[in-house]
């Protein structure tokens, strides 16, 4: 009964001092000494919020913690540059559009935490933090920033959390982290972000919390998760993932969480999500997914609760999709579209779907049944077609997708998918249309050892480049030349072909897998040898008559020359010297001249 007594009045004779901050502190803020859970200790706080202030009140100098939220305030550079012991500031729900370039922070080298959430800030621009050497908690989610300077964060080496989410950032770049070795915590989600680009994150050493949700999301590369060991908790619900990153998410080896919920899904295939470490995944609101394939949830050995409820058009899980997942505890199915029933077969294609030459594709079936169903497509040529009959151009996998590695014009009909088991069968039946590439191949010229080629078209801005594929129609698949061309001259002349022998031309394209698509050929007979030989004799027949007609035309020109000349000469000799030449010849005695045709006459 003592032990009791004392027990009870002992603390009875405690004494608990309350901290006082003594100061004089201004209307209508509140002055008290706080405790402060990120610091862990006592800070002396100005609790100024929720008075629809306009400006920051004249708060005492030693202030450790400053409180504005919920207020007017537009500018901040009057008065904070004067607290020099400030450890805390939160000046979230007020009216800042604009920070400067580090005249308002630039004397707050203790700030530990800075709160600017829920303001109307458009931009942070790469001096603006630049003192805050020791900062560990930054905030400036819910504002309206779309440009951040790459160099923005560059001095917040111990930064721990970084909250950017809900603004309208289309993009984050490796630059941004590039000194945050410290931060555990980051938060983009509600931004604009279309794709994780690979080493993105990687400087992220020892992040924990990742908050990607409520973006743009259609593409994750398969090394944007490099480096990250140590993440625990990843959220890329509500984006437009088409896949599931299986490849990247290989790297989170200490993932406890992941929610995929709300994007584009519609399926899980096999392996998707095996050999992970989560204990809990969210594959919710799915409204795409139709399937779950056979070990589309597998090696999960940690997983506790699975949640895939709302996925209304979730028909189909195989009976092993989910495999090997000895502590599951929780499983959530509810508001799915699972029923029981005979066999069915079920597809997402309806109708007719159009596709181009060339491409890769795939047609989807599952059936659901009890005992599990066969599955077979029937072609339009009207084939049966299973796992045993496969060929290089289409494969039938386990599950029951059609996958042609590239279409052919004759590839085009209908075709059906049956389900049968010993209790019925089931069948559904699309439309394939393909698309063929608008270009066509033609010769222009055609002599005994070559064939000057053209094509046109409209196809040249989708492939950048063509090959030529031609061989003699003698001649088997093995001796087929490929030429490669560029599509912007659209001609070619292919020599050294053998006279009198017919060629089979013709344009193609290489798809993904290697193989040559034909869009247009053309069979073509070369000229007899002797074509050639009347080719040159006429060529050696119009060159000598060139040379003879330039020959005689130099000819002519010359004989005008000469005439010219002469005239000009016979002129000069009647006209210059006339008179001189009159006076000598009077003195010559006309018997001392000669003519013969005046003798002539005389005899």
């Amino acid at each position: 009964m003592l032990s009791l007594i004392l027990f009870l009045t002992i603390p009875l004779g405690v004494t608990c001092s309350v901290p006082i901050w003594n100061t004089s502190c201004p209307v209508p803020c509140n002055c008290s000494i706080s405790f402060d859970q990120n610091l862990k200790k006592q800070l002396q706080t100005a609790d100024c919020s929720h008075h629809n202030i306009s400006s920051v009140p004249l708060v005492p100098q030693d202030t450790e913690s400053l409180l504005l939220r919920n207020n007017r305030i537009s500018d901040l550079s009057d008065v904070i540059p004067s607290l020099l012991q400030l450890r805390q500031l939160d000046v979230s729900v007020n009216k800042l559009a604009y920070l400067g370039r580090g005249h308002i922070f630039k004397n707050l080298t203790l700030l530990f935490s800075l709160n600017l959430s829920k303001n109307k800030l458009s931009a942070i621009y790469k001096d603006v933090f630049r003192r805050l050497i020791r900062m560990e908690h930054l905030s400036v989610a819910d504002n309206f920033i779309s440009f951040i300077e790459s160099s923005a964060f560059k001095s917040m080496g111990k930064l721990k959390v970084l909250d950017l989410s809900s603004n309208q950032l289309n993009a984050i770049y490796v630059e941004f982290f590039s000194s945050m070795s410290q931060l555990t915590e980051l938060n983009v989600a509600n931004n604009r972000i279309h794709r994780v680009t690979g080493a993105l994150l990687t400087p992220l050493k020892k992040l924990e919390k990742l908050h990607l949700q409520q973006n743009r999301i259609a593409d994750i590369s398969d090394d944007a998760f490099l480096g990250l060991t140590r993440l625990q908790i990843l959220n890329l619900a509500n984006n437009l993932l088409h896949t599931i990153p299986s490849q990247s998410l290989r790297f989170l080896n200490g993932l406890h969480t992941l929610d995929l919920s709300s994007n584009q899904f519609d399926r899980i295939k096999s392996e998707d999500l095996c050999d992970l470490n989560v204990e809990e995944l969210n594959l919710n609101q799915l409204h795409r997914m139709i399937f779950v394939d056979e070990n589309g949830i597998c090696n999960l050995t940690n997983l506790v609760t699975l949640q895939m409820h709302n996925n209304e058009n979730l028909m189909f899980m195989h009976p092993k999709s989910i495999n090997n997942v000895p502590k599951l505890k929780d499983i959530y199915l509810h508001n799915n579209n699972l029923q029981d029933c005979e066999p069915t077969a079920l597809s997402p294609h309806n109708g007719t779907v159009d596709r181009k030459l060339g491409e890769r594709f795939s047609f989807d079936c599952r059936g659901i049944g009890i005992p599990i169903p066969s599955l077979s497509w029937i072609l339009p040529s009207g084939q049966w077609l299973n796992r045993s009959s496969n060929s290089i151009r289409y494969q039938l996998k386990p599950e029951g997708t059609l996958t042609f590695l590239h279409l052919k014009e004759e590839d085009a009909g209908v075709y059906s998918c049956a389900a049968i088991n010993p209790l019925g069968r089931s069948r559904i039946s699309v439309g394939l249309r393909v698309l063929r590439v608008d270009i066509n191949l033609f010769p222009i010229g055609v002599a005994s050892t070559f064939v000057a080629l053209v094509w046109n078209g409209t196809a040249r801005s989708a492939l950048p480049n063509y090959t030529l594929m031609y061989k003699a129609e003698q001649e088997d698949k093995d001796s087929i030349r490929y030429l490669n061309v560029s599509p912007l001259p659209k001609s070619y002349t292919i020599r050294d072909l053998l006279p009198e022998t017919t060629y089979e031309f013709c344009i193609a394209f290489k798809d993904p897998d290697g193989f040559y698509v034909r869009l247009s050929c053309t069979s073509v007979r070369t000229q007899d040898a002797e074509y050639m030989t009347q080719g040159i004799q006429r060529t050696s027949n119009v060159a000598v008559a060139i040379v003879l007609g330039i020959i005689a035309a130099m000819l002519m020109v010359i004989c005008m020359v000469t005439t010219a000349a002469r005239s000009y000469r016979h002129g000069d000799y009647e006209n210059a010297d006339k008179p001189p030449l009159v006076n000598s010849m009077s003195q010559i005695p006309l018997d001392n001249l000669y003519s013969p045709l005046m003798s002539n006459i005389g005899s």
